[in-house]
């Protein structure tokens, strides 16, 4: 099974049913994991604000320059008492256990707003990650990036200003039981490290649930991103974001979007930047496969219900990973 990212209608109020801090004892450090300890339980259908961290220790942000009245107590808090961490490094707020979810089923995540915590980002780069070596730059080095919210624009210099878009990098439910704990680092079939700065506001993740509850987490958040992180970082920030989750039973996030049970119509930049478009993948897949799963998803949306759809479905689950 597939998750799958598309627009819905937001509920005509964003107020949340419940409210969920990065504290000491609401976060997951650097995993997704089928035996983590709930921190909250909603039914399906709940909204729930949801607050989160940037990925850096106060020590690195104040060396960058940040004032220490700057430096969210939660995070130093998390930073000073919590000793279970790893294998990766994202402070993840959660898990959430959602009632009724099950193995089979499909978590419908609605991201009903975004807002900031902090009136800056960072970005930051190392010669052993990403595209850069060390033959361009012998040393890494964190630029702290402030963020005009009024004006919606961060000010990268006198000179260059980049648009805000923000987005959370990392959502994601436990995957199964016997993958164990794994890394927040690289994205799977639970979802998780997308990176994908089109889940903004107003729309919809689709997650397989791999074990009762789903546990879902959130975290990484940036207040703009290109295609990819080609240095290793976004625009990173703290976020707070309201979501909404429902069940959907025994539900495949193919026939979710084929049959027409997504929320609302598509949304485009005039209902706040949401993308007007569908986007299917597994977390695993390579890139010329994706290419390939975009157009027969798009194909089949051509198809009618009876057998078009069904029988190019079963002729890409039959073929092999390029």
């Amino acid at each position: 099974m597939r998750f799958l990212l598309i627009p819905v209608l937001a509920l005509a109020a964003n107020g949340a049913d419940f409210q969920l801090k990065a504290t000491p004892g609401t976060v997951a450090w650097g995993y997704y994991w089928s035996a983590a300890k709930p921190v909250l339980r909603i039914q399906s259908g709940d909204r729930v604000e949801i607050q989160t961290m940037l990925t850096n220790s106060p020590e690195r942000l104040a060396g960058a320059g940040v004032k220490a009245e700057d430096i969210e107590a939660e995070l130093k808090a998390i930073y000073a008492e919590v000793k279970d961490k790893g294998p990766g490094g994202h402070i993840l707020t959660g898990p959430i256990f959602v009632e009724g979810a099950e193995p089979g089923d499909t978590l419908e995540v609605r991201i009903l707003s975004i807002k900031y915590s902090i009136p800056y980002a960072y970005n930051s780069f190392r010669p052993t990650s990403g595209v850069l070596t060390a033959e361009d730059f012998p040393q890494g080095a964190t630029k702290i990036v402030p963020l005009d919210t009024k004006r919606n624009v961060a000010k990268f210099s006198d000179y260059i200003e980049i648009p805000l878009r923000p987005f959370f990098g990392s959502m994601g439910v436990a995957p199964p039981e016997a993958a164990g704990r794994v890394s927040s680092a690289p994205p799977g079939t639970h979802a998780g490290n997308l990176d994908n700065k089109d889940l903004v506001a107003g729309t919809t993740l689709f997650i397989p649930v791999h074990t009762a509850g789903a546990l879902f987490e959130v975290g990484d958040g940036h207040a703009g991103q290109g295609n990819g992180e080609v240095d290793i970082t976004a625009l990173e920030t703290s976020l707070v974001g309201t979501f909404q989750f429902v069940v959907r039973k025994g539900g495949d996030a193919d026939a979710l979007h084929r049959d027409g049970t997504e929320s609302g119509p598509d949304r485009g930049a005039e209902d706040g930047g949401a993308p007007s478009h569908r986007i299917p993948g597994d977390g695993k897949t390579s890139f010329p496969r994706r290419c390939l799963h975009a157009v027969q998803r798009g194909s089949g949306f051509q198809c009618d219900a009876g057998g078009g759809w069904d029988q190019r479905r079963a002729r890409h689950d039959s073929q092999e990973h390029l």
